[in-house]
């Protein structure tokens, strides 16, 4: 039986490398575009001009009145407003990733190689998504533990990277459920 395991898994490979290269390719913007976003937040720790040390936005003068009325108290430009959004969206896309990415493959007639890529590809974009607004919110507010979450979703994207073992059972699941579904026929 191991001979025809293996069989399955050599005649699978190709689909298995398009996977893999796609993986990569998303990883690699992911690590590439946090590198530079490493570089440029590297600078001095005051930042740009406009920006605080935190990397939120300075308001001039924001003591003075606006239009009569005093500047709302709650307003704090220190707080990383953009990052709580990012941070959000990653927990979101962490969770909803594999049911979502599953739902939409389940939906795809025809090759289940073809599903699994579909499968593959929605799973790592809701990933990588949410990786670069977490880099988006770095390289604009520069709060520290969003390093810690798109370290968090690039270990979830190398967890999706296709084997062919994965990919052999993939396809026998789906055939086993093409078995089950009634044919209409009583």
């Amino acid at each position: 039986m191991d001979l025809d395991l293996d069989e399955t898994e050599d005649r699978l490979r190709p689909q298995v490398l398009t996977g893999r290269i796609i993986a990569g390719a998303m990883i690699l913007g992911v690590l590439l575009f946090g590198v530079l976003v490493a570089v440029m937040n590297a600078g001095d720790e005051a930042g740009p001009e406009g920006l605080g040390p935190d990397g939120g936005v300075v308001l001039e003068g924001a003591e003075e009145d606006v239009e009569g009325n005093a500047v709302d108290a709650d307003l704090d430009p220190g707080d990383p407003i953009v990052s709580y959004v990012a941070l959000g969206v990653a927990v979101l896309m962490l969770v909803l990733h594999k049911p979502l990415g599953s739902a939409v493959a389940s939906g795809a007639a025809g090759d289940p190689a073809g599903a699994f890529q579909t499968r593959l590809i929605v799973r790592l974009a809701m990933l990588e998504g949410a990786a670069f607004l977490n880099l988006v919110a770095l390289m604009l507010e520069d709060w520290w533990p969003l390093w810690l979450v798109v370290a968090t979703l690039l270990i979830a994207m190398l967890t999706e990277i296709p084997t062919a073992r994965g990919l052999r059972r993939y396809v026998e699941g789906r055939e086993q459920l093409a078995a089950l579904e009634p044919t209409g026929r009583d």
